[in-house]
């Protein structure tokens, strides 16, 4: 089961993270709200407790949990000296990860969205975007499967343990 929900649970919070803090975020503050009150609630709002957590956090627990409880391979490196490091994802996670993304879509469309719960009103059936927006999510993914992949491959040393427990606990 762990196995199965490595790359999932890493993608989403992925593209949570880059969405929100790299397009959504800077797109409401500088064209959305007007007056420096307006901004400064906003980033009130942004920055507390529940949202980092959401947003900033989650990324990393997602990072550690791929890190910490994966199955471990052997890596040969250029010095022939080998290393452990977390097994790379292979096509089944990515599989896996456009699976749980439609699920959840498909849950939010035909469930929260009808019955007026409109937590992503840019994947509305209604909205003019969605069919931009869908296909936006499913390149993420497979972005993301590369990206992490190639961290995993060539940069695992900079995500190590104790590294990233001291950005969680210093956020």
């Amino acid at each position: 089961m762990n196995h199965i929900l490595r790359f999932p649970a890493l993608v989403s919070a992925s593209i949570t993270f880059t969405v929100w803090n790299f397009v959504l975020l800077p797109y409401i503050y500088f064209t959305k709200l007007e007056t420096k009150e307006k901004k400064d609630r906003f980033l009130g709002f942004n920055f507390n407790f529940r949202m980092v957590q959401l947003h900033v956090c989650n990324v990393i627990y997602a990072i550690l949990n791929t890190m910490i409880t994966c199955s471990m391979q052997e890596r040969r490196t250029d010095n022939a000296i080998s290393s452990m490091s977390p097994k790379l994802f292979d096509t089944k996670d990515l599989w896996y990860g456009a699976a749980c993304t439609m699920g959840y879509g498909l849950f939010y469309t035909m469930i929260l969205d009808r019955i007026g719960v409109h937590l992503y009103p840019v994947f509305s059936p209604r909205s003019n975007f969605v069919v931009i927006t869908w296909c936006a999510v499913f390149l993420l993914i497979c972005g993301f499967y590369y990206l992490w992949n190639w961290v995993i491959e060539e940069h695992l040393n900079l995500l190590n343990f104790e590294s990233l427990l001291l950005a969680n606990l210093f956020i």
